[in-house]
């Protein structure tokens, strides 16, 4: 076993652990020691702040949000069954005393630190009974902290939140996986020069494009962009990023950062960063998915657009109406 009974028994006995990282293999081998320390010792809270450092330039300003996870259950709980070769099936467990004993710490936490609002983060629209008891607790313990503001959002709509407004949040109350994948968003989500990927894409476009034209289109591009971040946040279940040596272009101000995704029983995925250091700050501009340019495959879609509807005001508007109905889709933040 890679968690041996005599260390949890030192462990209890010494009140004290130091940790290495331990990687867990993907798709075989022994399951995850990080989980099986947190159910033996019940550290059931996973406390992560965000937060804007002076003098550090970074895209948001005034970031100073807390993400409280829940540590023991979930699909983490590790229950899973092969039905048939072309069948298998997690077990996502949600228990009324973990949420209640998560969702206390979470307020309590606030109370202490004079935080003003909660935010319960579920999909408990698609998970109606799992994430409906988290979110029954979490509203249950919500009651008997009148001076915390307290709402609910689901967790797609976190997503493209935290891309676009970090700021708003303050504590994110949320389950195991969930609060897994939002604690590391900014590891798939680097700094990204909306202005020059706008100017890449339309290309020619750009040059004759109007004043008005140029901020509608990244406006409206950058709410696209972030839609297909936060359905990529949503669809990755037991990811991790792997960093490779940075690329080194001849250009002493850009570099590729080459990444791949892994996921279990799949091949990884190749997904790469062409940064650009701008004001002292390095950003992306393209992004390459197992070597496809975002900046090339929609530059050719706008460019088919603009034939097919015979201006680029007729592109954005219609756009803008795609991102209108995508975002009119998904229900409200208390919902």
């Amino acid at each position: 076993s890679p968690l041996p009974q005599r260390v949890v028994d030192s462990i209890k006995k010494n009140k004290v652990a130091l940790k290495a990282p331990i990687t867990t293999p993907i798709a075989k081998g022994f399951r995850s020691v990080n989980v099986a320390l947190r159910k033996e010792l019940d550290l059931y809270a996973n406390l992560r702040p965000c937060k804007n450092l002076p003098g550090i330039k970074t895209r948001f300003d005034d970031v100073d949000l807390i993400i409280v996870r829940e540590n023991t259950e979930d699909l983490y709980a590790g229950i899973e069954r092969q039905i048939d070769e072309n069948t298998a099936e997690s077990v996502k467990i949600i228990t009324k005393k973990a949420s209640i004993q998560i969702a206390e710490f979470a307020f309590d936490y606030a109370r202490k630190f004079n935080r003003k609002k909660v935010t319960a983060v579920t999909k408990a629209n698609i998970c109606k009974l799992t994430d409906g008891l988290f979110l029954n607790c979490a509203r249950e313990v919500a009651k008997k902290y009148p001076e915390i503001k307290y709402d609910e959002i689901l967790v797609d709509n976190l997503c493209m939140q935290l891309v676009q407004n970090p700021e708003k949040f303050d504590v994110l109350l949320l389950p195991n996986l969930y609060g897994d994948i939002v604690s590391d968003l900014e590891v798939i989500y680097p700094h990204t020069d909306f202005d020059r990927i706008a100017a890449l894409v339309l290309g020619k476009l750009w040059k004759t494009a109007s004043y008005d034209e140029r901020e509608r289109f990244k406006q409206e591009f950058q709410t696209l962009l972030v839609r297909t971040y936060s359905r990529a946040f949503v669809e990755f279940k037991e990811w991790t990023v792997r960093f490779l040596p940075l690329e080194m272009e001849a250009d002493a101000t850009k570099v590729v950062v080459k990444t791949q995704v892994l996921q279990p029983g799949i091949q990884p995925i190749a997904v790469d960063y062409r940064m650009v250091l701008h004001d002292g700050e390095w950003k992306a501009y393209d992004i390459m998915i197992e070597g496809v340019s975002l900046v090339t495959n929609y530059r050719t879609t706008f460019s088919n657009e603009v034939q097919t509807k015979g201006s680029l005001n007729a592109v954005i508007d219609s756009l803008s109406k795609r991102n209108a109905e995508a975002l009119a889709a998904k229900p409200s933040n208390h919902s």
